[in-house]
């Protein structure tokens, strides 16, 4: 996948000195400039991520690039609104041929799910806002389904532990165990097709592996429940969920 640094740019001018901080990894800077200037948390902003124009929060940007868990607690501390807030594309609204996987509206737990972002940092945010455990993306996969969506071998070498961001994930939505995503995958189903049998000869991922079976079968045995079926929306509005107020703009 490469450095996700590498993955996301500044689009234009007009960022807050938070953010640039925050763009360029500078961590101590970053949490000295929100000391500073708390309301730059909420400032809006246009990045670039895999080649498509996102406007962004700051924790939104931190979260792409595998913060300390200190960072997006700053930021969370100073805003907690910003874990309710999704990155919007504006790729996708004036291009109406991108597909819909290059305009998921993510917030700030999928985007650190996606980018291999710690347990402690995934922690912080469900502290925050437990129900985005609850949220589905324009592809209709919740957070637990992009965590089962990544190969153990990189996690493993990372030094990310999968296995603890899905029991964090288990205990705020227990029954996201069994949900199905668009194309009717459970989570269980998408940790086998990205590591499928042979996927590894080292000894520690296997049991990693076969752990993260065990609790995904425990909180969802489909011999016994059944899978959950949610029926999906025709239209969701996932601009609704940007227009909450937010203080001194």
């Amino acid at each position: 996948m490469g450095s996700s640094k590498s993955k996301v740019k500044a689009k234009g001018g007009g960022q807050s000195k938070l953010m640039s901080f925050i763009l360029a990894m500078e961590w101590s800077q970053a949490n000295r400039r929100l000391l500073q200037c708390p309301q730059e948390c909420w400032r809006w902003a246009s990045i670039e991520l895999y080649g498509c124009t996102r406007r962004v929060l700051p924790i939104h940007v931190a979260c792409v690039l595998r913060p300390p868990a200190t960072v997006v607690e700053a930021l969370l501390d100073v805003y907690p609104l910003g874990a309710e807030k999704c990155s919007v594309s504006e790729t996708v609204q004036e291009n109406a041929s991108v597909g819909a996987g290059d305009g998921e509206d993510w917030l700030p737990l999928q985007i650190a799910i996606h980018f291999f972002a710690s347990p402690e940092v995934i922690e912080a945010l469900l502290s925050v806002f437990p129900k985005a455990a609850f949220y589905r993306n324009r592809a209709y996969r919740l957070p637990i389904h992009t965590a089962c969506r990544r190969r153990l071998e990189k996690c493993h070498w990372d030094g990310i532990d999968t296995k603890e961001i899905l029991e964090k994930l288990l205990e705020a939505y227990p029954a996201c165990a069994q949900a199905e995503s668009d194309d009717g995958s459970t989570p269980l189903d998408y940790l086998e097709q990205y590591n499928p049998p042979g996927f590894t000869k080292i000894p520690a991922i296997k049991e990693v592996k076969d752990s993260i079976v065990q609790v995904l079968e425990n909180k969802g045995d489909r011999r016994k429940v059944g899978r959950l079926h949610i029926r999906r929306p025709s239209k969701m509005n996932f601009k609704a969920l940007n227009d909450v107020p937010d203080p001194l703009r």
